[in-house]
């Protein structure tokens, strides 16, 4: 199912804590500067988004959106609206692991960042894949009664993922911004504890940053054990 790029921004621009640059925007959206810039006139014209009082002067890069709190609830169940639809073409995917790494995001052609979400009963390991990537272990989850894993949920216009050998793809509720949505994501089939590199660690981690997770889930992160 293809993506609306007026969906796309507000979704952006909705599930962020504060307001957001526009070269924010742009970076997380993955769109051009022309399609955003459409996007956002459009979303501005229908009252869902606005910038502040005073930032017109300011470059285009520089200001800063949000959306209106008048119309949030009209809001969210617009998107919530599509979500759904969105996960049914299995269109979307829970990244929690590399695939966070800000480089390969944005290499990455037909995907998109909609919004962050919690995967909760949950925790992060890292595990031995037999296949020795990144000299350590790789990302997985582990079921954990009081655990979360925060993540970036996709729109994948492809549908599907290349999965590594012992990788498997399995459906979870994933809380975001406007509720729960049930999305794809993978995990792989044995738990062998192997610390990942350091370098694999901090990809993670870069990509935390650039899509705005939590600090106190970054730094739990962070501080996890490497093999270097």
């Amino acid at each position: 199912m293809a993506l609306d790029r007026n969906l796309l921004v507000l979704c952006v621009i909705r599930e962020a804590d504060n307001a957001l640059t526009f070269q924010t925007i742009l970076n997380r959206s993955k769109l051009q500067v022309k399609e955003l810039e459409e996007a956002m006139g459009v979303l501005a014209l229908g009252g869902r988004i606005r910038s502040f009082a005073g930032d017109e002067v300011k470059p285009l890069a520089e200001r800063r959106f949000f959306s209106v709190h008048e119309n949030r609830q009209e809001i969210d169940d617009l998107i919530a609206g599509q979500l759904p639809l969105l996960a049914g073409e299995d269109c979307l995917y829970f990244a929690y692991g590399p695939e966070l790494e800000p480089e390969l995001y944005r290499s990455s052609p037909g995907v998109h960042f909609l919004m962050r979400g919690c995967l909760k009963g949950y925790h992060l390991t890292f595990d031995d894949s037999k296949t020795g990537s990144a000299g350590g272990g790789v990302a997985n989850l582990c079921g954990s009664s009081d655990g979360e894993v925060w993540g970036a949920v996709y729109h994948m216009e492809s549908r599907q993922k290349a999965l590594a050998a012992g990788e498997v793809k399995i459906r979870i509720p994933v809380e975001g911004a406007v509720g729960t949505m049930c999305v794809e994501s993978s995990v792989f089939k044995w738990h062998s504890m192997l610390f990942p590199s350091r370098q694999y660690l901090q990809k993670m981690v870069a990509g935390g940053q650039f899509f705005g997770f939590p600090q106190k889930y970054l730094r739990q992160v962070s501080a996890m054990p490497t093999i270097d």
